[in-house]
């Protein structure tokens, strides 16, 4: 388990090395922003200012502040945390018995759960720094006036966990293709998606040719 710690420390873009905010930036994809690295904003930023110097003529051009952004990648970070029992909805059917004003469609349905300190001492530790450290990267883009959002609960003091959420489904032309054929990523089999009530298993017959879903990969 210590060489797990090790690794973990020994990589770039570990939530509980307190150092590890330098290594990141935020960059605006039209209207969202996401986490990218430090070194890929910088060539970005040098690149967008060459052609700026160079290109004379781009008045009919896409420029501003999402200009290249299609070629950015955005960092996966790392916690170790646990799955709270008391905050877990990761069930296929995401508790969705109909259309919601927040999930209209079973192909709009986000599994969530809440993710806390883990109970291995080894981590416990690194969990609140990791914390504190997300706490750091979100105020990096926060917005004088607006209330605060995101994945932690900001009325929380002091904070113990945070959110996340996975979108199910995802729009697929090939949504029926057979696992065999498969050409390796994680999409999964439609019909294969294990829903239990009845107002999901109508929903999913109709997604049939237009969505596939995603599972979670377990660890």
């Amino acid at each position: 388990m210590s060489d797990l710690a090790s690794d973990l420390l020994a990589g770039p873009y570990y939530m509980g090395n307190e150092d590890v905010i330098s290594s990141l930036a935020w960059k605006k994809v039209r209207r969202d922003e996401m986490v990218i690295s430090a070194e890929e904003a910088a060539k970005h930023a040098s690149d967008m200012e060459e052609q700026a110097d160079t290109d004379h003529d781009n008045e009919g051009s896409e420029g501003g502040e999402g200009a290249g952004a299609d070629t950015l990648n955005p960092v996966g970070l790392t916690v170790v945390a646990m799955v709270s029992p008391e905050n877990c909805y990761l069930t296929p059917c995401a508790n969705w018995n109909g259309p919601t004003e927040f999930d209209p469609s079973f192909a709009d349905i986000k599994l969530n759960c809440r993710l806390v300190a883990p109970s291995n001492s080894l981590f416990a530790g690194d969990f609140q720094i990791s914390m504190k450290t997300i706490t750091k990267l979100m105020a990096q883009v926060e917005t004088d006036g607006y209330k605060k959002s995101g994945i932690l609960n900001f009325k929380e003091n002091p904070k113990i966990g945070f959110k996340i959420r996975h979108n199910a489904a995802t729009l697929c032309l090939s949504a029926t293709k057979p696992k065999e054929e498969d050409d390796g990523d994680e999409l999964f089999v439609l019909q294969d998606w294990p829903v239990k009530n009845a107002a999901a298993k109508e929903a999913l017959e109709g997604m049939e040719n237009s969505h596939q879903m995603i599972p979670i990969r377990a660890y």
